[in-house]
């Protein structure tokens, strides 16, 4: 019986374990079941791979499920995990390496993708490649690991892997695995239907979404008319700007032929044959710009391209795409009226006068006709534009413009050359006397007041050089050069007036060229000296300064005046460099005399383009402090037109040296403008008296009286009055008599270089004056003794 009872039993021990096993295998297929069922049912990537690992830990052995996708950097990424350990086994360092030979690859989840099998650990807590987890699996409790690679088909390179973690120390049995692999072949199955079904969707999305946006951007580009037409040419399709470029809605357009829209009627016609030759194969419509047609019928200019487009079965469709060019071509009108016509007058510019000077020679080369060129220069206008400001100035511009151009023909000319030039084109001239008539006109039309707009009036002359083609050159620079250096001729005669080249003017041009070059020449080779000139106080015969005039000893020509050499100087930039050698050579020589006892002021000349081109006022101040000199041992004289024309800039200069010390005289007073009210303006204290009315005074009433005049008002302005050109006693006794302060000329002394001038103690001395003069100096009240 008993054994009996035993075998019962173990027969009672099998059946229970068949049934578990039954149990286990029937919970394992419903796990499969299930997981087939989410994969069926799964509409997102999330929630197939998510509900997934939640579906295999409700297995009660399973407590920790994750899916691993390949990254590109050769490492799994946990993409959706499941974890009821009560201390998670899975955490944000969690790190599976996929590069051969790295710890981190060497565990189930790297295994089973790198060598594409399914890989088991059976005890954790031993398996050595599992070492880098091992307290991790310990802490979670979990006993063993399957790993199963992820494959879209059977034998293809895994793309990821399913762990599952097991808690149980049973581990894994064979048929299990065999289930579990099947489970992670639906899953890659499953995700690589998933993804190509994504990648398509995106696919498919992106190139709607290309569609879509491609035809808002069509339908919105400003400017940008597109239109499509069939093979018959009736609007199929028509964007925004195509309303606003030409009228038509999309509406009133599409179904209409594209003739009837915007074709101008003269262009229909071969605009329909091009068209229909293109789309039955022929050649393409070329881009390029036309003047197409509004709906209210004006003209709308373009940038045409054409598109042709054969679809299946279809008819061919032709797309065009027109750029508005309505503001270029008005842009570009403009800017072609920019390029030739001067904004100020509306005259022709230099480049329209060039190309009318062109087009005038061509024709009096081929027909044997004459050509004038009158280069015609306002006298003076810098003084009005400086003295009634520079709007006045524009006004005064746009007044002679007018008026000039008011006396001419048809085909006459007149163009601004710039600034205050202007150039009158006279073609087919037969005589000079016509030319000369044309020139007398114009001068004559400047004798009447220039009327400005808030009522005020002024008079203005001008200056006109005359060139005449073929004879005084034959293009338009030799042309232009010759007419300009007459009206320079003209202006040197006095002004107002008009002169004809001649060629002994180009011949003066090539003197003063060569005279340019040798003074170039002169500055290197140090040929330039200084001579000084003593001013004396006539009250007391005593010199109390010199001017410094400057000499050019050239050992080609000789002694070379300063009337022949500065004028050359003036015209180029060697006049400031001139300038500055007067500067340090006077200051230089100034030094000379302080350390000799003499106290004695050293005046230089200044030009006025000293001022325009070139920072003076830092030179002089430079070579002060270079030579250790005050302020008032330098003197500045200066002529009434640099004053005239001085910028605002320059006579603050002025009036900061003026502060300082330093001695201002106006150099030939009476030959410029004469205009006391300038006395007032600038920083003056010695006037001094050209020698043309000293000349004049002793026989000539006017110059007389106009002396006495300047005297009385430059003492009453409180200014010393210095009488220039003294040559002889007559004139000194006169002078004197005036109640001239100071005089200067050949009778006190001739320019002497600083060597061959005496010395008595610490003063300079006039011992040929003095001796000639004592009595009658002595007779006046001079003490020629100082």
């Amino acid at each position: 019986m008993q054994g009996e009872r035993r075998r019962e039993l173990a027969l009672a021990g099998k059946l229970e374990q068949l049934y578990r096993k039954e149990q286990y295998l029937s919970a394992i297929l419903q796990l499969v079941s299930d997981v087939n069922q989410v994969l069926l049912h799964a509409t997102s990537m999330e929630q197939l791979l998510r509900r997934s690992c939640e579906r295999i830990t409700r297995h009660e052995d399973y407590c920790v499920a994750w899916i691993g996708l390949r990254e590109d950097d050769d490492s799994l990424r946990v993409a959706y995990q499941s974890d009821r350990c009560e201390v998670p086994y899975l955490g944000d360092d969690f790190h599976v390496s996929l590069v051969p030979g790295d710890p981190g690859s060497a565990g189930p989840a790297g295994r089973c993708v790198l060598e594409n099998r399914t890989v088991v650990i059976d005890d954790t807590q031993k398996d050595p490649g599992f070492a880098p987890w091992r307290d991790r699996a310990r802490c979670s409790g979990i006993h063993s690991v399957a790993g199963l690679p992820l494959r879209a088909t059977a034998g293809a390179a895994p793309f990821g892997c399913l762990l599952i973690y097991m808690d149980s120390p049973d581990g894994f049995a064979g048929r299990e695995l065999r289930s579990l692999q099947d489970v992670a072949d639906a899953i890659g199955r499953a995700v690589h239907l998933r993804r190509e079904t994504d990648q398509r969707y995106r696919a498919e999305q992106a190139a709607r979404d290309s569609e879509q946006r491609f035809k808002q951007l069509i339908d919105a580009l400003p400017n940008v008319a597109v239109q499509g037409y069939d093979s018959e040419h009736r609007v199929i399709y028509w964007n925004r700007s195509s309303e606003q470029l030409y009228g038509y809605s999309p509406d009133e357009a599409v179904g209409r032929r594209l003739e009837q829209l915007i074709i101008p009627e003269p262009m229909r016609e071969t605009v329909s044959r091009v068209i229909d030759r293109w789309m039955a194969g022929g050649e393409p419509i070329p881009p390029g710009e036309l003047e197409l047609q509004h709906k209210d019928g004006s003209q709308v200019a373009v940038y045409s391209s054409h598109v042709l487009l054969r679809g299946n079965g279809s008819g061919p469709e032709m797309f065009c795409v027109d750029v508005d060019l309505r503001e270029q071509k008005r842009v570009r009108e403009q800017l072609q009226r920019l390029a030739t016509v001067d904004l100020l007058t509306g005259l022709p510019n230099r480049m329209l006068l060039d190309q009318e000077l062109r087009h005038r020679i061509k024709e009096a080369s081929r027909y044997g006709y004459g050509l004038a060129i009158l280069f015609i220069d306002i006298d003076n206008f810098k003084l009005i534009n400086d003295s009634l400001g520079h709007e006045r100035g524009d006004e005064l511009l746009r007044a002679v413009s007018e008026r000039i151009g008011s006396r001419l023909r048809e085909y006459e000319m007149l163009a601004r050359f710039g600034g205050d030039e202007f150039v009158l084109v006279l073609p087919r001239v037969e005589q000079t006397d016509e030319v000369e008539r044309v020139a007398s006109k114009v001068i004559d039309g400047f004798s009447l007041p220039v009327r400005f707009d808030d009522g005020r009036e002024t008079y203005v002359t001008a200056s006109i050089g005359i060139a005449i083609y073929p004879e005084d050159g034959r293009d338009k620079t030799e042309l232009l050069k010759n007419a300009d250096m007459a009206m320079y001729r003209a202006k040197e005669y006095g002004r107002n007036r008009f002169q004809f080249f001649t060629h002994s003017m180009n011949e003066e041009l090539q003197y003063r060229q060569e005279l340019e070059a040798l003074l170039r020449q002169a500055l290197q080779r140090r040929e330039l000296v200084l001579h000084y000139q003593p001013q004396v106080a006539l009250r007391t015969g005593a010199v109390v300064s010199v001017e410094a005039l400057i000499r050019w000893q050239s050992p080609r020509h000789g002694m070379i005046s300063p009337a022949d050499f500065l004028p050359v100087a003036e015209r180029s930039e060697l006049i400031n460099r001139i300038g500055e050698w007067v500067i340090e050579e006077a200051c230089r020589q100034c030094r000379r005399w302080r350390d000799q006892g003499l106290d004695l002021r050293v005046d230089i000349n200044l030009s006025g383009r000293q001022f325009f081109y070139y920072d003076v006022f830092s030179v002089i101040e430079a070579m002060l402090d270079r030579f250790g000199l005050d302020h008032r041992d330098l003197g500045i004289e200066l002529t009434e037109q640099v004053l005239i024309e001085a910028s605002g800039e320059t006579l603050a200069g002025l009036e900061r040296l003026h502060r300082k010390g330093m001695v201002i005289s106006l150099d030939d007073f009476g030959t410029g403008y004469s205009s006391l009210s300038y006395l007032k303006r600038f920083p003056v204290d010695v006037i001094k008296i050209d020698k043309e009315f000293i000349e004049g005074a002793p026989v000539d009433n006017n110059d007389r009286s106009i002396m006495e005049a300047v005297v009385a008002v430059g003492h009453a302005m409180g200014l010393e009055v210095l009488a220039e050109g003294v040559e002889s006693m007559e004139q000194l006794r006169l002078v004197r008599e005036m109640g001239c302060d100071l005089g200067q000329g050949y009778l006190f002394q001739r320019p002497q270089p600083a060597a061959s001038l005496q010395y008595q103690g610490n003063r300079l001395v006039l011992p040929d004056f003095e001796q000639r003069a004592a009595e009658v100096c002595n007779g006046a009240g001079i003490d020629t003794d100082g």
